[in-house]
């Protein structure tokens, strides 16, 4: 049987699958997230989104290959910089759901590494994923969701969680969902 244990990460919320999944279940079950995150910022800076929080409590590692913010909106004017994923372990001092980029005072020296083939070991170990943006110019960008696809036991998954992010630029204009 499924278990779900919801984890907070500031005002963001990543979801978790326990032990016991069975039926063929993915290693990886991301639930629905169904949380937005908002910030207002400016030209020029880098952002990070780091509201997602994986978990792999299969009895193998899970290799992650990809993960992509979904948008069905023009997202000109902000470029994606990197996919990164840093091991929550004792390389970072907490958890940044949105904010500036780099943010030294949680993450440590080593601590981000790029997705592409990170391994999660298992037994629940888990990741934070976080996507670094630059913002080129002024506007209203929204992503609702994001795809995750990894591969565990020669099998790859791509699943879904509903966890978006709605970054605004000037700071003066409005960023509610």
């Amino acid at each position: 049987m499924r278990r779900l244990v919801m984890m907070a990460c500031s005002a963001v919320v990543g979801l978790l699958m326990l032990p016991g999944c069975g039926g063929g279940a993915p290693p990886l079950g991301l639930g629905d997230g169904d949380t937005i995150s908002t910030m207002q910022t400016e030209v020029g800076q880098r952002v990070a989104f780091g509201g997602n929080v994986f978990s792999n409590h299969a009895t193998e590692p899970v290799e992650l290959i990809s993960a992509e913010l979904v948008s069905t909106n023009d997202t000109s004017g902000v470029s994606l910089v990197s996919v990164d994923v840093v091991d929550l372990d004792s390389k970072q001092r907490g958890i940044l759901g949105i904010g500036p980029w780099p943010d030294d005072e949680i993450y440590g020296p080593g601590a981000v590494e790029p997705i592409t083939g990170h391994l999660i070991t298992a037994g629940g170990s888990a990741v934070q994923v976080l996507f670094i943006f630059d913002v080129e110019e002024n506007g209203r960008w929204r992503w609702q969701s994001v795809d995750v696809s990894y591969l565990y036991k020669g099998e790859i998954y791509t699943d879904n969680v509903a966890n978006g992010l709605i970054l605004c630029a000037p700071v003066t204009g409005s960023c509610e969902p």
